[in-house]
């Protein structure tokens, strides 16, 4: 009967380690996954950013060229 008991102890013991680790690398994943969404948005931000200041430059570019032409023409 004690040789039961120590099985199934051990047994007990085993599943609560294996949930502790699936529990782990779903902490872990999730983290992951949480850092690689910022790193992402990061990436989004930084390409909207650029986008926004090409078109900026080439708005400028458009209304120093349209001045130029409308002092050419008085």
């Amino acid at each position: 009967m004690a040789e039961i008991n120590n099985v199934l102890a051990e047994k007990s013991q085993t599943a609560r380690t294996k949930w502790r680790q699936s529990s782990n690398d779903t902490l872990e994943y999730l983290r992951e996954a949480s850092e690689k969404e910022c790193k992402l948005k990061k990436a989004e931000l930084e390409l909207r950013k650029n986008q926004e200041n090409a078109l900026t430059a080439q708005q400028l570019i458009i209304n120093q060229f349209k001045e130029q032409q409308q002092l050419q023409m008085q």
